[in-house]
């Protein structure tokens, strides 16, 4: 997927202005397609610009959660497994 020219901010400003002006005038002012701005207004009409910083950051701090959560799991199926092999080793071993 392509990367916007606009910022985050800078498209709920345009999606503020596409409220007040219309969808095809502002679609032409910026010199994006009419089915861009309704893509935005989905994503972003609810949202406030200072917002949009704040979003991004719940969202970076979310990915760093999800793979610290990731890895202490691998860490613990790791370590189960490596009991189980022990407890097998253990109890088949002549005394």
């Amino acid at each position: 997927m392509r990367k916007s020219h606009f910022s985050d901010e800078q498209i709920v400003k345009i999606v503020r202005e596409s409220h007040a002006e219309g969808v095809p005038e502002t679609a032409k002012k910026y010199k994006v397609s009419k089915n861009s701005i309704y893509i935005w207004r989905k994503k972003f009409d609810t949202m406030e610009p200072n917002q949009v910083s704040e979003l991004k950051r719940i969202m970076q701090e979310n990915a760093r959660l999800k793979k610290l959560v990731a890895e202490r799991e691998h860490c613990l199926r790791t370590s189960i497994a490596c009991l189980i092999v022990t407890n097998r080793c253990f109890k088949q071993s002549p005394m």
